[in-house]
C-alpha cells in the first residue's frame, strides 16, 4: 500500500477532484433554447391528399373492372356473331332467374346472371319455329326457381318439343344436399333426362318450416306489440307466437296441398308412371344414380361429354364435329330478339308492358328489387296518353308493401281505363296483399296454379324493447314532449289504451278499403269478398275457384288474350312495349354506382353468417321495416317462404 507523506493512498485514484464543493447544491444547468416549431399543416394536408387521391384511385379502378365485365357481357348486343345454319341451342341454367334483366352483383361482378323467364319463353317460342334450330340442350346448375316460374318454362319447353324438336338435360345431380324436386320438376318437361353416374335424385316432397322467436324476445325483453286482419293475416306470427295457429295452419297446409296437386298433375305423365308409383317415390325420397336409372326418374347416366357427343351425332351425324354447332342461349336470343324488334316496327298493334316486382314502395331512392309508385304510376299514365299503345299489360310479382302506393298505381290504372286501354294482370311467383290490392282492379286476370295471391288483410304495429332497456340498466328520459301520443311509434314502450285505438282505427279503415276495392274490381258483394279475405293467401288454382283470378295462366297466356282482345289472329303481331324503358348498360352502371353503401350491401348479401342466420335475419329486416309506418300495413308472405 504506497504511502505518501504519512497520508495513506487507498488506490491509484485521487477519490476527490477538484474545485468540487462537497456540501454545496448544484447550481442549475442553463435552460436550452426551445427550437422554433415548425408549420405542420402542410404535411397533414398533404398526407390526406394522398390518402384522398388513393381512395379515389382504387374506387376508380374498381369501377373500370366492374365496367368493363359488365359492358363486355352486352358487348354482343352491338357485334352479334354470325349464327349457323345448323345449330343446338345451349342453355346454362344457374343463379336466379328473375322477371328484370339483373345485373352481377358489385362485390362479384362475375356472378352468373340467368336470363329472364319472359327472356326464355320467348327465345323457346322463337326457336321453335326457326329452321336452323334443331334441338335444345339445356345444363342445369345452381339455379333459383320458384314453382310458378318452372311450371311457366315448362309450358315452354313442351311447346318447343312439339315442333318436332328434341330437348335434353343434364344435371350432375337432381337435389343431391337440397330438395330436387322442383328440378326433377322441371327435366320432367324435357325427351331425356342425363344425369352423372355418381349423382343422385332427392324428391322428398315438401315441407313448411317455421321458427317461432317469442321466447328469444321474452329472455331479452322486447315485446311485439302487433294487430291484424284478420285471423289469417299471421306475417308476424313467428314474433308473436310460440307456435303455429290454427288459421295459419289450415292457410299453409292449403298450400301446399295445391303445390302436391300442381306437381302431381304433371310429373307422374311426364315419366311415364302412375299417380301410386309417383307417391311412392315421393315418400322413398332419395334414390341412388342406379335406382333413378331403374324407376325412369333419369334417362341416361353418363358425363355431359358424352351427351355432347350424343348430339353431335344426332345432328350431324359425327360425334365429332366442331363445337360451333353448339350456340349460346344468350346469343341466340340477342339474335332472334334482334329481327324481331326489326319486324315489330311494322305492327300496327301495341300493347304496354309493365312490371310491378318487389315491395310495393312510394319512392324508389335508387334501390332495386322493389316496385316504386313514383316510377310505375307514372309508366301507366304515360300508356294512357300514347295513342300506339292500345292495352296495358301488368306483370305483377310481388308481397305487397304500402297501401298508399299500392292505391297511387290502383288510381294510375283506373285513369288509363277511363281513357279506354284495357289493363290485363299476369300474375308471377307472388301478388299478394298490395300486389292484388292493385290486380283487383284489372279488367282480367292471369295467374299460375302455384301463384300465391290474396291476403286481403292488413296489419299493423311496433316493436317495445322497454323490458330490455330495464335489464340493461339503460333508462330514458321522456319528460319533454308535445302532445299526448308522441310517443306512439316509440320502440321503448308498448301502446297505451287510446293509442291501441288509433291503430285500430287506421287498420280497420284500410280493411274496410280493401274489401271495397275487391269487391268492386271483382264484382262481387262485400259479403263474398269477406268469406275469401280476412287476410288468407290462396294458391292461383285456388284463388281462380274462389274468383279472385280470371284465368289460369303465364305472361304467354296473358299476351295472347291481349292480342285476342284488339282483334289480332296471332299473338304474334302484337308488339310489347316495356315501360319504362330498360335502362341502358351505361345507365345501369351509373344507377349502381350512385346507390348508398352499396359495396357493404352486397357484401353483407353474401356473407356466410347472413346465409347461417337467414331466418333471424329476415326478421331483422321486418324490425327495420318497422320503422316506417307505411311499411306495417301490407308485409310479405312469411309462411309462404
Amino acid at each position: 500500500m504506497p504511502q505518501r507523506g504519512g497520508v495513506i493512498i487507498m488506490s491509484g485514484k485521487n477519490t476527490y477532484r477538484k474545485h468540487r464543493p462537497l456540501f454545496a447544491h448544484q447550481l442549475p444547468k442553463p435552460a436550452k433554447k426551445s427550437k422554433k416549431k415548425k408549420w405542420v399543416i402542410l404535411p397533414v394536408l398533404w398526407r390526406s391528399f394522398k390518402r384522398t387521391c388513393f381512395a379515389l384511385g382504387l374506387m376508380m379502378m374498381i369501377s373500370m373492372v366492374f365496367w368493363g365485365v359488365t359492358l363486355s357481357r352486352l358487348s354482343s348486343q352491338t357485334a352479334p356473331p354470325s349464327l349457323p345454319s345448323e345449330m343446338v341451342v345451349y342453355l346454362k341454367l344457374e343463379g336466379q332467374v328473375s322477371e328484370h334483366q339483373q345485373m352481377s352483383p358489385f362485390a362479384n361482378p362475375f356472378a352468373p346472371v340467368a336470363p329472364t323467364l319472359r327472356t326464355m319463353v320467348e327465345t323457346l317460342e322463337r326457336a321453335g319455329s326457326d329452321d336452323r334450330v334443331k334441338g335444345l340442350m339445356v345444363r342445369l346448375s345452381d339455379v333459383s326457381m320458384s314453382l310458378s316460374q318452372i311450371q311457366e318454362l315448362r309450358a315452354a319447353i313442351k311447346d318447343f318439343r312439339e315442333t318436332g324438336k328434341f330437348a335434353y338435360i343434364y344435371a350432375s345431380s337432381y337435389g343431391g344436399g337440397t330438395g330436387g324436386l322442383g328440378r326433377l320438376y322441371l327435366a320432367s318437361a324435357f325427351d331425356q333426362r342425363w344425369m352423372q353416374p355418381l349423382g343422385v335424385v332427392s324428391m322428398a316432397g315438401m315441407r313448411v318450416e317455421m321458427p317461432f322467436f317469442k321466447n328469444v324476445l321474452d329472455k331479452i325483453g322486447v315485446v311485439p306489440d302487433f294487430f291484424q286482419r284478420k285471423e289469417y293475416k299471421t306475417a308476424y306470427e313467428s314474433l308473436t307466437n310460440k307456435e303455429m295457429s290454427a288459421a295459419n295452419r289450415e292457410a299453409m297446409r292449403t298450400v301446399v296441398e295445391a303445390m302436391r296437386d300442381a306437381i302431381s298433375a304433371d310429373m307422374p305423365s311426364d315419366l311415364g308412371m302412375e299417380a301410386e308409383a309417383f307417391d311412392d317415390y315421393i315418400d322413398y325420397g332419395l334414390f341412388t344414380a342406379p335406382e333413378a336409372l331403374d324407376r325412369n326418374l333419369v334417362t341416361h347416366l353418363d358425363y355431359v361429354d358424352v351427351l355432347i357427343d350424343t348430339v353431335k351425332e344426332q345432328v350431324t351425324g359425327s360425334a365429332s364435329a366442331d363445337d360451333s354447332l353448339f350456340v349460346h342461349f344468350d346469343a341466340y336470343a340477342q339474335d332472334v330478339t334482334r329481327g324481331a324488334e326489326n319486324a315489330a316496327m311494322h305492327k300496327q298493334k301495341r300493347a304496354a308492358l309493365i312490371y310491378v316486382s318487389g315491395a310495393i314502395v312510394e319512392t324508389s331512392q335508387g334501390q332495386d328489387n322493389i316496385a316504386a309508385a313514383d316510377i310505375i304510376a307514372p309508366a301507366i299514365l304515360d300508356a294512357a296518353d300514347d295513342k300506339s299503345i292500345e292495352a296495358i299489360i301488368l306483370r305483377i310479382n310481388s308481397p305487397g308493401g304500402s297501401p298508399v302506393a299500392s292505391e297511387s298505381i290502383l288510381r294510375a290504372m283506373h285513369k288509363a281505363q277511363a281513357k279506354g286501354k284495357q289493363v290485363i294482370v299476369s300474375m308471377g311467383t307472388v301478388a299478394a296483399s298490395g300486389g292484388y290490392w292493385i290486380a283487383s282492379g284489372a279488367d282480367y286476370i292471369f295467374a299460375m296454379p302455384t301463384t300465391l295471391t290474396g291476403s286481403i288483410g292488413v296489419l299493423g304495429g311496433k316493436f317495445s324493447a322497454g323490458p330490455m332497456w330495464d335489464k340493461l340498466g339503460v333508462q330514458w328520459d321522456r319528460s319533454i314532449q308535445w302532445g299526448d301520443n308522441a310517443g306512439i311509434w316509440s320502440f321503448n314502450e308498448t301502446f297505451t289504451p287510446d293509442q291501441k285505438l288509433r291503430i285500430d282505427a287506421m287498420l280497420d279503415q284500410i280493411y274496410t278499403a280493401f274489401i271495397e276495392r275487391v269487391s268492386k274490381g271483382r264484382g262481387l258483394t262485400p259479403k263474398q269478398t269477406e268469406r275469401i279475405a280476412r287476410g288468407r293467401v290462396w294458391p292461383g288454382l285456388n284463388a281462380y275457384e274462389n274468383g279472385l283470378v280470371d284465368e289460369l295462366g303465364g305472361l304467354k297466356d296473358a299476351v295472347a288474350y291481349t292480342a285476342a282482345a284488339l282483334d289480332l289472329d296471332n299473338p304474334s303481331d302484337l308488339k310489347l312495349v316495356q315501360m319504362p324503358k330498360e335502362l341502358s348498360p351505361l345507365e345501369q352502371l351509373a344507377k349502381l354506382l350512385g346507390q348508398r353503401s352499396i359495396i357493404f350491401e352486397s357484401l353483407r348479401m353474401q356473407s356466410t353468417i347472413g346465409q347461417l342466420l337467414a331466418p333471424i335475419a329476415r326478421e331483422a329486416d321486418t324490425l327495420s321495416m318497422m320503422r316506417d309506418p307505411e311499411m306495417m300495413v301490407y308485409t310479405p308472405v312469411r309462411g309462404a317462404r
